[in-house]
């Protein structure tokens, strides 16, 4: 059975990816399709930018829960 540590570590790593991969998709679609003349990106930029934002702050909150995993694997050995 995996280790529940190594499951977040995975989706940590997979999130933060998506997140870069998104972001890089955004920047290109930004250089081949500038916003409008105020220099505000465009709807599907804007979307793809929010959405690399959103992976990279659930892929902290995994880094989050991993801490808190391998706290409470350290209080268990402790306690046996």
């Amino acid at each position: 059975m995996i280790d529940i540590a190594q499951l977040i570590s995975t989706t940590t790593i997979s999130l933060n990816e998506l997140s870069k991969q998104t972001t890089a998709l955004g920047t290109g679609l930004q250089n081949a399709a500038p916003g409008n003349k105020n220099g505000n990106p465009s709807n599907s930029v804007q979307y793809l930018l929010d959405i690399s934002d959103a992976l990279a702050d659930i892929a902290k909150k995994c880094e989050e829960l991993t801490l808190l995993s391998m706290q409470y694997r350290d209080t268990q050995k402790n306690h046996d």
